[in-house]
């Protein structure tokens, strides 16, 4: 008797962690689902609004890190099986008084730094590829308390030229189980331009590097004066 009894509660069990352990039919979360503080969205700060006046179409440009790989390469805890997605884009556009640069990183993947630049090529000095700053020039910083997944930079066009050199250099990681900064996964990305020395574009159109963009802002009609320079972030 007290083995039948036995044999009974092992079989219960044996039922209980089977269905225990059973697969939920959910649907794949996706970046979509994902809550507004997920994408650095508080209810004091929308980090990235529907931008209006927009003069002409977006121009986009993958990111990338310095060896100009655009597919992720650390996976935390977790081995990194080829198939990863890429770091994510930068989208630029302009309106009659400014040019913005706004950064789509992958789902799970934040910005804590951005650095920018808009201007005169000639004041962006490559060497074996790489680009810095001369002179007088120097980088916009934006730097933020929270790890944001998207926003907005954006720089006053009111004292360009209709064409500029572009560079972004951004500070990037990966959260944690617990949502903390996971160190390991710091990385400095910037964007790929395929076309820097595309000798089927004008002149104004090429760089001396892939890490460098250039983009032609047609002319709009002027809006009410905004501040130079700032994020969205």
């Amino acid at each position: 008797m007290k083995s039948h009894v036995l044999s009974c509660l092992a079989g219960i069990f044996c039922i209980v962690l089977i269905w225990g352990c059973e697969a939920e039919t959910v649907a794949p979360r996706t970046q979509n689902d994902a809550s507004g503080q997920l994408l650095g969205e508080t209810a004091e700060r929308v980090v990235h609004p529907t931008v209006s006046g927009v003069c002409a179409d977006t121009a986009t440009w993958p990111l990338v890190d310095w060896n100009g790989n655009a597919q992720i390469n650390y996976c935390g805890a977790v081995p990194c099986t080829g198939s990863e997605p890429g770091w994510g884009k930068l989208n630029a556009y302009h309106t009659a008084d400014r040019m913005y640069m706004e950064v789509e990183m992958a789902y799970g993947w934040f910005v804590q730094e951005v650095k920018s630049y808009i201007g005169d090529q000639s004041n962006i000095n490559v060497v074996n590829g790489i680009p810095s700053l001369t002179g007088s020039s120097s980088w916009e910083i934006e730097t933020f308390d929270a790890a944001l997944n998207r926003g907005q930079v954006w720089h006053s066009t009111s004292t360009m030229s209709n064409c500029f050199g572009m560079m972004i250099k951004l500070d990037v990681v990966k959260l944690d189980f617990f949502t903390g900064v996971d160190a390991a996964s710091a990385r400095e990305l910037t964007v790929w331009n395929s076309k820097w020395n595309d000798q089927s574009l004008p002149v104004n159109m090429r760089t001396n590097s892939g890490f460098v963009c250039t983009y032609c802002a047609p002319p709009c009609i002027a809006s009410t004066s905004l501040d130079e320079n700032g994020s969205n972030f």
